[in-house]
């Protein structure tokens, strides 16, 4: 395993590991979509689809997210890579901001996650996609984040409270919150 040997080489592999967690989401997203088409018949049935999907279609297997193994692994392997570069004298912004702030793997996912559209424009169509709205949500929403980031409930109620006024994201300036009209 080697050191990064910069810190675009750093974000490729972490954006690599984004990618992996977006495909995941729309593949989710579009089964439930059918899911949901198999049901629904008319609009008002399809937007309040979150509600009764529940009702309708009891599965306990969908129940929690699993994060697949390798997804795991590769994050260490990424943290492994980021500290020998580190060690090395290879300064990588994201875990120098990270350790400066005191960030936890959340608050450093949200913030690669605000980046990649700036890394590339492809992110815009995959979040227009991800946040379904016909407003051209082409940022990455708290809604996202959190689908996106959290495995489960628990992690879900503890990760919103990232993005509250005292939470470190926003008490440091780090993102910023726009609101939408």
């Amino acid at each position: 395993m080697s050191a990064f040997p910069d810190n675009l080489s750093y974000i490729k592999a972490e954006l690599a590991w984004l990618d992996r967690v977006i495909t995941r989401a729309i593949a989710r997203q579009r089964q439930i979509n059918q899911e949901i088409n198999k049901v629904a018949k008319n609009a008002t049935d399809r937007a309040t689809a979150q509600w009764w999907r529940g009702f309708v279609n009891l599965d306990p297997a969908q129940g929690g997210r699993e994060v697949p193994k390798e997804q795991n692994t590769n994050c260490l392997r990424v943290n492994e890579r980021a500290e020998q570069s580190k060690q090395r004298g290879i300064f990588l912004a994201l875990p120098q901001m990270c350790a400066h702030f005191q960030l936890n793997e959340f608050e450093k996912n949200v913030i690669l996650l605000a980046l990649a559209p700036e890394v590339s424009r492809r992110y815009e169509k995959l979040f227009m996609l991800l946040n379904e709205d016909d407003t051209n949500a082409r940022l990455p929403t708290i809604d996202l984040a959190l689908r996106l980031l959290s495995k489960n409930d628990k992690e879900w109620q503890t990760n919103r409270n990232s993005f509250l006024s005292q939470g470190k994201l926003l008490k440091k300036r780090i993102i910023k919150i726009i609101k939408r009209e």
